[in-house]
Protein backbone atom coordinates (compact mmCIF):
# COMPACT_ATOMS: atom_id res chain seq x y z
CA UNK A 1 0.00 0.00 0.00
CA UNK A 2 2.95 2.59 1.10
CA UNK A 3 6.88 2.50 1.51
CA UNK A 4 5.54 3.84 4.72
CA UNK A 5 4.27 0.97 6.43
CA UNK A 6 4.35 0.50 10.35
CA UNK A 7 6.85 -1.67 12.09
CA UNK A 8 5.25 -4.42 14.20
CA UNK A 9 1.88 -6.21 14.05
CA UNK A 10 -0.19 -7.99 12.70
CA UNK A 11 -2.73 -5.45 15.06
CA UNK A 12 -5.83 -6.32 16.38
CA UNK A 13 -8.52 -3.63 15.02
CA UNK A 14 -10.84 -2.48 17.49
CA UNK A 15 -13.83 0.16 17.76
CA UNK A 16 -14.09 2.53 21.30
CA UNK A 17 -17.41 4.30 21.23
CA UNK A 18 -21.39 4.16 21.73
CA UNK A 19 -22.73 0.64 20.43
CA UNK A 20 -24.72 1.03 17.42
CA UNK A 21 -22.90 4.23 16.08
CA UNK A 22 -22.75 4.38 12.46
CA UNK A 23 -19.64 2.63 10.55
CA UNK A 24 -18.42 5.46 8.07
CA UNK A 25 -15.15 7.29 8.42
CA UNK A 26 -16.91 10.68 7.32
CA UNK A 27 -19.49 10.48 9.83
CA UNK A 28 -18.37 12.39 13.05
CA UNK A 29 -20.30 10.14 15.48
CA UNK A 30 -18.57 6.89 14.11
CA UNK A 31 -16.77 5.02 16.92
CA UNK A 32 -12.62 5.52 17.35
CA UNK A 33 -11.01 2.62 15.04
CA UNK A 34 -7.68 1.20 17.45
CA UNK A 35 -5.83 -1.09 17.39
CA UNK A 36 -2.84 -3.20 19.29
CA UNK A 37 -0.32 -5.79 18.35
CA UNK A 38 -1.65 -8.89 18.19
CA UNK A 39 1.48 -10.16 20.18
CA UNK A 40 -0.04 -8.76 23.30
CA UNK A 41 -3.54 -10.09 22.93
CA UNK A 42 -4.46 -13.05 24.64
CA UNK A 43 -8.07 -13.70 23.91
CA UNK A 44 -11.08 -11.57 22.63
CA UNK A 45 -14.71 -12.59 24.63
CA UNK A 46 -17.96 -11.41 25.00
CA UNK A 47 -18.53 -8.91 27.54
CA UNK A 48 -21.33 -10.17 29.41
CA UNK A 49 -19.67 -11.82 32.29
CA UNK A 50 -17.96 -8.40 33.94
CA UNK A 51 -18.26 -8.50 37.71
CA UNK A 52 -18.45 -4.55 39.34
CA UNK A 53 -16.12 -4.11 42.14
CA UNK A 54 -17.10 -1.74 44.59
CA UNK A 55 -14.60 1.25 45.42
CA UNK A 56 -12.50 0.43 42.24
CA UNK A 57 -10.53 3.59 39.98
CA UNK A 58 -12.85 4.66 37.99
CA UNK A 59 -11.38 3.31 34.94
CA UNK A 60 -11.73 -0.41 36.39
CA UNK A 61 -15.18 -1.69 34.87
CA UNK A 62 -14.79 -4.57 37.05
CA UNK A 63 -13.60 -8.43 37.07
CA UNK A 64 -14.18 -11.30 34.66
CA UNK A 65 -12.57 -14.82 35.28
CA UNK A 66 -10.69 -16.54 32.17
CA UNK A 67 -10.30 -19.84 32.58
CA UNK A 68 -9.45 -19.82 36.39
CA UNK A 69 -7.79 -16.33 36.68
CA UNK A 70 -8.89 -13.23 37.47
CA UNK A 71 -9.03 -10.27 34.45
CA UNK A 72 -9.17 -6.64 35.71
CA UNK A 73 -11.56 -5.62 32.95
CA UNK A 74 -10.72 -1.33 32.19
CA UNK A 75 -11.95 0.69 30.08
CA UNK A 76 -9.19 2.50 27.86
CA UNK A 77 -11.54 5.21 26.70
CA UNK A 78 -10.32 7.99 29.49
CA UNK A 79 -6.77 6.44 29.19
CA UNK A 80 -6.83 7.33 25.09
CA UNK A 81 -8.23 11.18 25.95
CA UNK A 82 -11.91 10.22 25.24
CA UNK A 83 -14.93 10.28 27.00
CA UNK A 84 -16.01 6.97 29.07
CA UNK A 85 -18.04 4.42 26.86
CA UNK A 86 -21.47 4.00 27.64
CA UNK A 87 -23.08 0.21 29.26
CA UNK A 88 -23.12 -2.12 27.55
CA UNK A 89 -20.48 -3.31 24.98
CA UNK A 90 -20.20 -5.92 23.38
CA UNK A 91 -16.30 -7.72 23.76
CA UNK A 92 -13.19 -7.35 26.24
CA UNK A 93 -9.99 -7.57 24.81
CA UNK A 94 -7.48 -9.89 26.92
CA UNK A 95 -4.04 -8.43 27.10
CA UNK A 96 -1.26 -10.43 28.63
CA UNK A 97 0.96 -8.81 31.10
CA UNK A 98 4.78 -8.88 30.58
CA UNK A 99 6.48 -12.04 32.02
CA UNK A 100 3.02 -13.36 33.08
CA UNK A 101 3.48 -10.84 36.50
CA UNK A 102 0.53 -9.49 37.32
CA UNK A 103 -3.03 -10.56 36.33
CA UNK A 104 -4.20 -10.13 32.93
CA UNK A 105 -5.92 -6.89 31.68
CA UNK A 106 -9.08 -6.83 29.92
CA UNK A 107 -9.83 -3.76 27.26
CA UNK A 108 -13.56 -2.80 27.16
CA UNK A 109 -14.61 -2.57 23.60
CA UNK A 110 -17.62 -2.05 21.00
CA UNK A 111 -16.54 -4.22 18.70
CA UNK A 112 -13.31 -5.91 17.13
CA UNK A 113 -13.07 -5.64 13.48
CA UNK A 114 -10.07 -7.79 12.04
CA UNK A 115 -6.73 -8.25 12.14
CA UNK A 116 -4.69 -6.83 10.11
CA UNK A 117 -1.17 -6.77 8.62
CA UNK A 118 1.34 -4.13 9.07
CA UNK A 119 1.98 -4.16 5.65
CA UNK A 120 -1.36 -2.98 4.97
CA UNK A 121 -1.25 0.00 6.32
CA UNK A 122 -0.30 2.86 5.59
CA UNK A 123 1.80 5.79 8.65
CA UNK A 124 0.06 8.82 8.93
CA UNK A 125 1.94 12.41 10.04
CA UNK A 126 -0.55 12.76 12.58
CA UNK A 127 0.14 13.18 16.51
CA UNK A 128 -2.46 10.49 17.97
CA UNK A 129 -2.55 11.31 21.66
CA UNK A 130 -2.11 9.60 25.00
CA UNK A 131 -1.61 5.98 25.10
CA UNK A 132 -1.18 6.34 21.13
CA UNK A 133 1.98 5.43 19.22
CA UNK A 134 0.90 6.52 15.63
CA UNK A 135 -1.89 6.76 13.50
CA UNK A 136 -2.27 4.84 10.37
CA UNK A 137 -4.47 4.43 7.50
CA UNK A 138 -6.11 1.70 5.54
CA UNK A 139 -8.03 2.28 2.53
CA UNK A 140 -9.89 5.40 4.09
CA UNK A 141 -10.33 4.55 7.65
CA UNK A 142 -7.62 6.54 10.34
CA UNK A 143 -6.67 3.91 12.86
CA UNK A 144 -4.85 4.58 16.16
CA UNK A 145 -2.11 1.97 17.11
CA UNK A 146 -2.38 1.96 20.89
CA UNK A 147 1.39 1.76 22.71
CA UNK A 148 0.72 -1.21 25.13
CA UNK A 149 3.46 -0.11 27.80
CA UNK A 150 2.09 3.66 27.85
CA UNK A 151 -1.01 2.40 28.52
CA UNK A 152 0.01 -0.54 30.83
CA UNK A 153 2.17 2.87 32.39
CA UNK A 154 -1.30 5.09 32.28
CA UNK A 155 -3.10 2.64 33.88
CA UNK A 156 -0.46 2.38 36.79
CA UNK A 157 -0.46 5.19 37.57
CA UNK A 158 -4.28 5.36 37.79
CA UNK A 159 -4.27 3.35 40.35
CA UNK A 160 -1.44 4.86 42.28
CA UNK A 161 -3.74 7.68 42.11
CA UNK A 162 -6.42 6.65 43.69
CA UNK A 163 -4.13 4.37 46.50
CA UNK A 164 -2.82 8.42 47.56
CA UNK A 165 -6.30 9.55 47.54
CA UNK A 166 -7.92 6.71 49.64
CA UNK A 167 -5.13 7.34 52.16
CA UNK A 168 -6.48 9.60 55.03
CA UNK A 169 -4.45 12.62 55.07
CA UNK A 170 -2.60 13.40 58.14
CA UNK A 171 -1.89 16.84 60.30
CA UNK A 172 1.16 18.17 62.04
CA UNK A 173 3.20 15.52 63.83
CA UNK A 174 1.10 12.57 62.26
CA UNK A 175 -2.10 13.22 63.64
CA UNK A 176 -5.01 12.61 61.76
CA UNK A 177 -7.73 15.94 61.03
Amino acid sequence: MSDSAPTGGPFLVFEIGEIGRPDTSADESSPDAFAIDVAHVLNVLEAEHVVQVPLSPAVVEGVLNHHGRIVTVIDPAPLLELAPQPDPVAHVVILRRPGGIGGHIGLKVVRTQEIVAAARLEEMALQGGACVDRVVRRERHLIHIVSYDALLSELSDQFAYQERADQPSTGPQGVSP
